[in-house]
């Protein structure tokens, strides 16, 4: 995280030289981001803005464990963590579930992260979520009477449902 545009309570001092923007460390809390930035300066702290890393990384209680504003760092935080998945803070997309295997020899696994089903059968696999719920919106409109879903590829998440009954789209049990 990075706290930007911070306005500091100066007392009217006017040769002050703080600090427009900080790093916030992994290890803070964003209610403590205040108490930090005091922490640092030794001054108290008016406002400020505050960034996410645009990658989150979390477990499997939906926990963010760790973040990073480089996708490749994340995604190595999630294989060391056994992580359930990464989100992009910026889109809010599931860019990397803990599903993912490469083979110790180094060459990629064959089994793609995400699986659309129809009717309980696999019609399709993807490397990317996007790629996936552009399909399942095609497939929800071509076959408005079957249930669709977007699992992970070992079937323990879901990520879209289509419940041809109600007519409506759930997102991880939410409806849309």
């Amino acid at each position: 995280m990075k706290a930007i545009n911070i306005k500091w309570a100066t007392d009217g001092e006017q040769d002050v030289q703080l600090p427009n923007e900080m790093i916030i460390p992994k290890n803070i809390d964003e209610d403590m981001v205040t108490d930090y930035l005091s922490d640092e300066t030794g001054w108290l702290v008016e406002s400020y803005e505050l960034i996410k890393d645009r990658y989150e990384v979390y477990d499997a209680n939906d926990e963010v464990i760790d973040s990073s504003d480089d996708l490749q760092d994340a995604q190595i935080s999630a294989e060391h963590e056994n992580a359930k998945f990464i989100m992009d803070t910026q889109t809010n997309r599931i860019v990397w579930p803990g599903s993912i295997h490469t083979s110790s020899a180094g060459s990629e696994d064959t089994e793609k992260p995400f699986a659309l089903y129809m009717d309980a059968e696999c019609i399709d696999e993807f490397d990317i979520l996007a790629d996936a719920e552009v399909e399942f919106e095609k497939t929800v409109k071509e076959n408005p009477d079957s249930e669709i879903d977007i699992l992970s590829a070992d079937g323990e998440t879901t990520f879209l449902s289509y419940d041809p009954d109600t007519g409506e789209i759930y997102r991880d049990q939410h409806r849309l």
